[in-house]
C-alpha cells in the first residue's frame, strides 16, 4: 500500500510555509506521498474571500514543482468534481474508491484540531485514519489522543491572510503611484510564497516603470 497523506486548504494563497510542512514529513519518511488537495469552497470559509479556485490550484501546482520533492509531493483539484461544500469524509471515500492501493492519512495544522471533532461524520474520520498535526508557536499545547504530533516540524509565522494584506496593500500604492512602498509589499509576498502570480506581475510592471523613469532624460 502506498501511504499518502492529504493536506487539505484552500490555499489562498499557497506559502512556504505549507511546503515546508510537505518536505518536511516526507524527508522524514513519515508518508511516501503528500498530496496538498484544494477544497474550492470550505463549510467553514466565506467563499467569497477566496481567489478563483483555478488560480489557487495553479498556484499549488507551481510551488509543488518547485519543492524539494517535486515527484511526492502534488497537487489535486480532486474536489472541484465533488459536491459544495466540499467535506472532506466525502472526498476520503471518493479517493478510497478510485485509489484502492492507497492508505491514507490527513496533515492538518493545529488550528484545526479544536473543530475536527465537529466536521461532518468527524467519528469516522477520527476512527478510520490516522492524524498527523503540526504545531503552531511553541507547540506545547495539548493535543487529543488521536493526533500523532510533529513536533519537530519546522514552524514559521506565516499566514495566507497576511500575504493577502500585503497584495492588498502594494495595489493601492500602485495605483497611488507610490512605487517603490508597492514594490517592497510584493517583494515581501514574494519572499512568503515564491510562486505568487500576481505579485510577480506587479513586481515586473514597477520594475519596467523605474527603469523607464531612470532612462528618460526629458521626464526623470
Amino acid at each position: 500500500m502506498r501511504r499518502v497523506m492529504l493536506y487539505f486548504g484552500s490555499f489562498n494563497p499557497v506559502h512556504r510555509a505549507h511546503i515546508a510542512i510537505a518536505e518536511y514529513v516526507v524527508a522524514q519518511g513519515v508518508t511516501d506521498e503528500v498530496v496538498l488537495v484544494v477544497s474550492p469552497q470550505s463549510p467553514f470559509k466565506d467563499s467569497d474571500d477566496l481567489a478563483p479556485e483555478i488560480e489557487r490550484f495553479e498556484g499549488v501546482e507551481r510551488a509543488v514543482a518547485a519543492s524539494r520533492y517535486p515527484s511526492q509531493i502534488k497537487a489535486s483539484a480532486v474536489e472541484f468534481l465533488l459536491p459544495r461544500p466540499s467535506y472532506t469524509i466525502d472526498t476520503l471515500r471518493f479517493i478510497e474508491r478510485e485509489c484502492p492501493d492507497a492508505e491514507l492519512s490527513l496533515l492538518v495544522g493545529e488550528d484545526n484540531v479544536a473543530d475536527l471533532p465537529k466536521w461532518k461524520e468527524a467519528s469516522a474520520i477520527l476512527g478510520h485514519y490516522p492524524i498527523f498535526v503540526y504545531p503552531r508557536g511553541d507547540g506545547a499545547g495539548v493535543f487529543p489522543e488521536w493526533a500523532t504530533v510533529l513536533r519537530d516540524a519546522p514552524r514559521m509565522e506565516i499566514s495566507s491572510t497576511q500575504i493577502r494584506a500585503l497584495l492588498a496593500d502594494g495595489r493601492e500604492k500602485y495605483r497611488a503611484g507610490h512605487f517603490g512602498a508597492a514594490l517592497n509589499d510584493f517583494l515581501r509576498v514574494l519572499d512568503l510564497a515564491p510562486t505568487n502570480a500576481e505579485a510577480a506581475g506587479y513586481r515586473q510592471l514597477i520594475d519596467e516603470i523605474l527603469e523607464f523613469r531612470n532612462t528618460d532624460i526629458l521626464n526623470p
